[in-house]
């Protein structure tokens, strides 16, 4: 089963047979994307039984970082917006070492639309999850 995916700023084929392909093609671009020295670590995992892809992305949420997005399970960091979609949420201006947070409702909103506009395969749902011992996960079900 393939699916064609917005993720990074572009529409990708995820053919659920070999998402490690899929994985390599992301990693790359997302260093890239980025500007990192260093590859950045991510991963997919696609099981086509459930037509579930999970998309990880191991950011070290250090357990001493107490901003309030961690504690709220309902909102995600812009920074992380971007790192999925490719673009930017809104109109605010970037501050260094000051982030936004921005309510999973609207993230899920604007991930739709976002799809939608780029002609992604429709998805039945997606979900954000922060765990402070893996990342963040993008899980999508078709």
């Amino acid at each position: 089963m393939k699916k064609s995916i917005f993720i990074g700023g572009k529409i990708r084929e995820l053919d659920f047979a070999q998402p490690s392909m899929f994985e390599g093609e992301m990693r790359k671009d997302l260093t890239s994307f980025l500007k990192q020295d260093q590859e950045v670590p991510f991963m997919v995992t696609a099981n086509s039984k459930s037509k579930r892809v999970t998309f990880l992305w191991p950011i070290h949420l250090k357990p001493d970082y107490k901003h309030e997005w961690d504690q709220d399970p309902n909102k995600i960091r812009e920074e992380f917006v971007y790192i999925i979609t490719g673009h930017r949420f809104g109109y605010l201006p970037q501050y260094p070492g000051y982030y936004y947070h921005i309510k999973l409702g609207e993230f899920y909103s604007f991930y739709r639309k976002l799809c939608k506009m780029n002609g992604a395969s429709k998805f039945k749902d997606v979900q954000v999850k922060k765990t402070p011992d893996k990342g963040i996960e993008l899980v999508l079900t078709f």
